[in-house]
């Protein structure tokens, strides 16, 4: 299961509806296998066999882009495991490879972010795909440091 919340919308205006759409990525590529339901909290939920993937993306209201979002994605629970957040609306990758999520720091769609990808779907919809491969430079730089050690 990987379930996604957009946090914090109800403080900016009640009247705005949640996530209208979320699902998986790999490689830039949507994925298929798994099926999205939005819950009655407005919580995006995927159910799927192999969930796989290494990016994500969600459609909300057009509205939505001029507004500061937050959103957490989490993957679980197996075997009376809790929930692990996989993702979130701010996340730092790490000098050892490792992802640290910032769910409670805002992003800006309007603002933009290399790793964000915003793409309007129509005049009332827009997608943010979020890429969480590391960048090229990070390879250039980690493989040649540990290379040379």
């Amino acid at each position: 299961k990987v379930s996604f919340q957009l946090l914090g919308l109800s403080e900016v205006n009640s009247n705005l509806s949640s996530v209208l759409l979320f699902g998986l990525l790999k490689d830039g590529c949507k994925i298929t296998a798994a099926s999205c339901q939005i819950m009655h909290d407005g919580t995006a939920l995927l159910q799927g066999e192999d969930l796989k993937s290494n990016g994500y993306y969600f459609q909300v209201p057009k509205s939505h882009v001029f507004l500061p979002l937050r959103w957490s994605v989490q993957i679980g629970p197996t075997n009376g495991s809790e929930w692990s957040t996989v993702g979130s609306s701010v996340w730092r990758r790490e000098d050892d490879g490792s992802t640290r999520f910032y769910p409670h720091m805002e992003y800006m769609p309007a603002v933009g972010n290399r790793m964000y990808r915003t793409t309007k779907i129509s005049s009332d919809v827009v997608e943010i795909a979020v890429d969480m491969n590391p960048p090229i430079q990070w390879y250039a730089t980690y493989i040649a440091v540990y290379s040379w050690n």
